[in-house]
């Protein structure tokens, strides 16, 4: 069994890993608001950062991982707002509330990334490849709700991929500089328009 001195010191450990994360992210931040995607090294974020260039790697598999990954943080938000959504709400409701209030958590790192994606298109592919973390989980977890009420898994994976589509869309017409209450109503206006047909049949 751990000691409470060894729980204490294990979570010290894990406050520090993160800390090292978010710091490497920010110097690749930092250096891609100046700098081309192409143009930025693994070198040049690791000295920004004032680490090694193993201890990048032992953060982040790639460059590009460095801009899409999800803060742990994040992951743990998301997953709680997947589990505080009523089980008798409709299933597309819940991805609605889910999916705007996930901009609350990840706002910045999206504004960053639109901005990346604006000058480096050729990035696209990879950042909805690193998207996938949140897709199987919100596939799985409204695959779960369709069980629950009698729909099969194709109709939960269906609403799923409209929700997606609708958010992905209002990612790609916002304009980082409105802020994230314009992009909670830019998700909220495509659910609206998209989900029209699920809405009136009650959702998944």
């Amino acid at each position: 069994m751990f000691s409470a001195e060894s729980e204490t010191s294990l979570g010290l450990r894990a406050r520090k890993k993160l800390q090292t994360w978010r710091e490497i992210r920010a110097a690749a931040t930092r250096l891609l608001r100046d700098h081309d995607f192409a143009e930025v090294t693994i070198d040049m974020i690791a000295a920004e950062a004032n680490v090694s260039r193993a201890t990048f790697f032992n953060y982040f598999g790639s460059k590009e991982a460095v801009v899409f990954d999800a803060d742990p943080e994040e992951l743990a938000a998301y997953q709680a707002l997947l589990e505080a959504r009523p089980a008798d709400e409709p299933v597309w409701t819940s991805l609605r509330e889910i999916l705007v209030g996930t901009v609350d958590s990840v706002s910045e790192q999206m504004a960053v990334q639109h901005h990346l994606l604006q000058r480096n298109p050729v990035l696209a592919g990879s950042g909805r490849a690193f998207g996938d973390q949140f897709r199987q989980s919100l596939t799985a977890w409204a695959t779960e709700r369709a069980k629950a009420s009698g729909t099969t898994e194709f109709q939960a994976a269906l609403v799923v991929a409209a929700a997606d589509a609708a958010a992905t869309t209002a990612y790609r017409f916002w304009d980082p500089i409105s802020g994230a209450q314009a992009l909670r109503d830019l998700i909220a206006g495509a659910f609206d328009t998209v989900g029209a047909p699920f809405a009136a049949s009650g959702g998944a």
